[in-house]
C-alpha cells in the first residue's frame, strides 16, 4: 500500500478543484518554484506564485515580478513575465473603449431593464408612447 504524504494529498484534492490551471513554462519543481495561472468563472483571474516556500496570490503580471525580489532581473525572470503578460491578454475580458462601468450598466438597463432607467427619454424628457407614462405612484 503506498502512503501519500500529507502535501500530495493536498495536492491532489486541489487539482480536482481547478481545472482551468495554466503552468507556467519555466516552472522548477524541484528547487521550489511554480507559477501558475487560473481562471476563474466567477471573480479575477490571478497568478499563484510558490517561491521559497511561500505561495502569493497576486493578480498582475507586475506582481509576479515583485514576488521575485532580486532575481526579476534575470533572463528567466524577463520570460516568465512574457508569459504572465501574454496569459492576461489572451484571457481577461477587454472593456469596451469609450465607456465607462456605469455607461455600460445604463446601457444595459435601457435594452432589458424594466425600471426608471429603462425607459427610453425623448428630448423633452417625457416619451408618450411608454405605456407608464401616466401612472403614479400611491403614497
Amino acid at each position: 500500500m503506498k502512503v501519500l504524504s500529507k502535501l500530495s494529498i493536498n495536492t491532489a484534492v486541489y487539482s480536482n478543484i481547478s481545472n482551468m490551471k495554466y503552468d507556467s513554462p519555466i516552472n522548477d519543481v524541484g528547487r521550489g518554484f511554480i507559477v501558475e495561472y487560473h481562471r476563474t468563472r466567477t471573480g479575477p483571474n490571478f497568478f499563484m506564485v510558490f517561491y521559497k516556500g511561500c505561495s502569493r496570490i497576486v493578480t498582475e503580471p507586475i506582481e509576479v515580478s515583485r514576488t521575485l525580489g532580486s532575481a526579476r532581473y534575470l533572463d528567466s525572470s524577463k520570460v516568465l513575465r512574457a508569459w504572465c503578460e501574454e496569459m492576461v491578454e489572451q484571457y481577461e475580458k477587454k472593456a469596451e473603449e469609450g465607456m465607462s462601468k456605469e455607461e455600460k450598466v445604463l446601457e444595459y438597463a435601457k435594452t432589458a431593464g424594466f425600471g426608471p432607467e429603462g425607459h427610453t427619454d425623448t428630448a423633452d424628457g417625457v416619451d408618450e408612447t411608454d405605456p407608464n407614462y401616466q401612472t403614479r405612484m400611491i403614497t
